[in-house]
């Protein structure tokens, strides 16, 4: 962890006087809905740009774990999520799929995280979203899903692996039988 950050997490008084400047200058907006924060992309790049690549990756390795965790806390199992999430989460996972790609991250919570969100874009493939505005192309979600069977057969997840190409082929076919 990067000093400054081990500081404020430390202590509250710092926390929350770097969190209102940054809340000040629209760097850091908080989602009162969902009780989380959302970084500017500029501040990200700063950050990031300060810390050496194995920081980074060590980085990468907790959002990882992170995201995995908010999935599961999000469908109150490692199983279920209900489906109007799933593109709530989609960027994040994608977010973690290129650091995964980056830094060679081979874990049990990387495995499962693509396992978890690949499962859950099959869902939200099936289930019609017409008052959504996020909704996910079946070209994206295949294309997802076909990036997830790639790295989960890397990591030797051959069961996930064919679980997920399957969920791709039911729908790609779906998706041809309705063009």
């Amino acid at each position: 962890m990067l000093p400054i950050l081990r500081t404020l997490a430390q202590d509250p008084l710092q926390r929350d006087a770097a969190i209102a400047e940054l809340r000040k200058y629209s760097l850091l907006v908080r989602e009162n809905q969902t009780k989380t924060f959302s970084m500017h992309r500029l501040v990200q790049v700063v950050l990031r740009d300060s810390m050496s690549e194995e920081e980074q990756s060590q980085w990468a390795k907790c959002a990882i774990t992170a995201v995995y965790t908010g999935l599961c806390t999000a469908g109150k199992s490692p199983t279920l999520l209900p489906s109007h999430t799933c593109p709530r989460y989609f960027l994040h996972v994608q977010t973690c799929l290129q650091a995964i790609k980056k830094w060679s991250i081979v874990s049990d919570e990387s495995a499962h995280l693509l396992h978890l969100m690949g499962t859950h874009l099959h869902n939200y493939a099936r289930t019609p979203h017409p008052e959504s505005t996020a909704a996910l192309s079946a070209a994206l979600i295949i294309e997802t899903l076909e990036e997830y069977v790639a790295l989960l057969q890397a990591m030797n997840r051959v069961q996930e692996a064919e679980e997920l190409r399957g969920f791709a082929e039911i729908i790609r076919k779906n998706r041809s039988s309705n063009i």
